[in-house]
C-alpha cells in the first residue's frame, strides 16, 4: 500500500490554552507513537511496519531546526528550495541535523524493512538558554540563528551510545496526554547538546547559499570587476554595491561559483597575470609586483612561490634563458 501524505510542520501542531503545543488530527500521526511537543522543543517517535511505502511531503517553518534519529530501516529525504534540489539518505544508526527555512521536501521510507525513528524540532534561539556547559552546542545554535533565510544546512553522523540511551528512555514510556514532563524536557535538551557535540557541528558547519541564476550572473560580473582592477581591487563593501549583491551572497557566492574567497580570487588572478608578464620577459620582478598593487615585493614573491612552486625570479631567469637559446638557434639557422 502506498500512502501519500502532505504535512506542513506549521499546520501539524496548534497551541493549547496553557500555551503548550499539541498535534492536530492528521493521517501523518498514524505512525507517531510517543511524543511531546512544546513551543521551543519537542519530539515524536515513528514506527512504520515493513511493506508500508510511506511517502511524506513536508513544508518547513522559518526558525525550527530538525534532528532525526534513525533506529531502524532507512529513508530518503529530498529537499527543494529556489529551484534547486538536495537529497540524502538516513540509515539505521545515523542521525541528521537540518536547518532549512521555508523549504519543501519529501521523505520516502524504504518499505522493505520496519522503519523506526525519533524526530525532533527545536527553536535554536530559545534552546540556547539551556546550553550552559556545552560551549560547542551553544556556538552552533548561535550560528544557526544567524543563517540567511535563503540558505540551508544539512549534516549527518552516527548515533552514539549516550544518545541511544536517551532515545530508548524517551520512547520506552508513553507520554501521558500532552502535558509537560520535566524528565522528558530535560532529557530533550541534553539530547540536543550531545547530538551537536557528537557531530562536531562547530567544525562541519557550512552555510549553503541557494543562488538564483541572476545571482550567479552578478557574482560573475563581480569577478570581472576584480580582474579589470587587479592593481587596486575594490573593497568588499564597494564590490558588493557595484555588483548589486549583499555581503553574505557575495562572500558565499564566490566560494560556490569560483571555489575560493574574494581575497583568494584576487590573489589567484594577480598570480596568473604575474606569470604571463614574467613569461613575456619584458618586466622585472619588482615592476610586476608594483604593477599588481604589491608594495612589499617579498610578500609578492612568497605568494607566487606558493602558487607555482618557484620564485618569480627563477621563472624569469628560465624564461630569459629560453629566449636567448631561441635567438642563438635562429641566428645559426640563418647563417647555415
Amino acid at each position: 500500500m502506498l500512502s501519500e501524505i502532505s504535512v506542513s510542520i506549521n499546520e501539524s501542531v496548534k497551541n493549547t490554552d496553557n500555551g503548550a503545543v499539541r498535534p492536530m488530527s492528521s493521517p501523518y500521526l498514524k505512525y507517531a507513537k510517543e511524543y511531546l511537543i512544546t513551543p521551543e522543543i519537542g519530539y515524536y517517535s515513528m514506527d512504520v511496519p515493513s511493506g508500508e511505502e510511506l511517502k511524506t511531503g513536508f513544508q518547513t517553518a522559518n526558525s525550527s531546526l530538525g534532528i532525526i534519529f534513525c533506529l531502524g530501516g532507512s529513508s530518503v529525504f529530498t529537499i527543494s528550495k529556489n529551484g534547486l534540489t538536495y537529497e540524502y539518505t538516513l540509515r539505521q544508526g545515523e542521525c541528521s541535523i537540518a536547518y532549512m527555512p521555508y523549504a519543501a521536501g519529501i521523505s520516502a521510507i524504504d518499505s522493505r524493512k520496519r522503519y523506526r525513528a525519533v524526530n525532533m524540532f527545536i527553536v535554536p534561539l530559545r534552546v540556547r538558554n539551556h546550553s550552559f556547559g556545552h560551549p560547542m552546542a551553544e556556538s552552533f545554535l548561535q550560528e544557526i540563528t544567524r543563517t540567511a533565510k535563503d540558505s540551508i544546512f544539512l549534516t549527518k553522523g552516527n548515533i552514539t551510545k549516550d544518545i541511544l540511551k536517551i532515545l530508548q528512555e524517551l520512547i520506552s514510556t508513553k507520554a501521558s496526554g500532552f502535558s509537560y514532563r520535566n524528565l522528558d524536557i530535560s532529557r530533550l535538551y541534553e539530547l540536543v547538546m550531545l547530538t551537536v557535540e557528537s557531530l562536531n557541528t562547530k567544525k562541519q558547519f557550512r552555510q549553503k547559499n541557494i543562488l538564483q541564476p541572476e545571482d550567479i550572473n552578478l557574482i560573475l560580473n563581480a569577478g570581472r570587476l576584480i580582474t579589470e582592477n587587479l592593481s587596486n581591487p575594490p573593497t568588499l563593501v564597494s564590490l558588493a554595491k557595484s555588483a548589486g549583491l549583499n555581503l553574505f551572497k557575495l562572500k558565499n557566492g564566490f566560494k560556490e561559483v569560483f571555489g575560493t574567497t574574494v581575497n583568494g580570487f584576487i590573489t589567484d588572478k594577480r598570480m596568473e597575470k604575474a606569470k604571463v608578464m614574467l613569461e613575456s620577459g619584458d618586466y622585472s620582478v619588482s615592476n610586476i609586483a608594483w604593477d599588481l598593487g604589491y608594495t612589499n615585493v617579498s610578500h609578492f614573491i612568497e605568494l607566487f612561490r606558493r602558487q607555482y612552486g618557484m620564485t618569480p625570479g627563477k621563472l624569469l631567469s628560465e624564461q630569459r634563458s629560453r629566449s636567448v637559446s631561441k635567438l642563438i638557434s635562429s641566428a645559426r639557422q640563418s647563417i647555415i
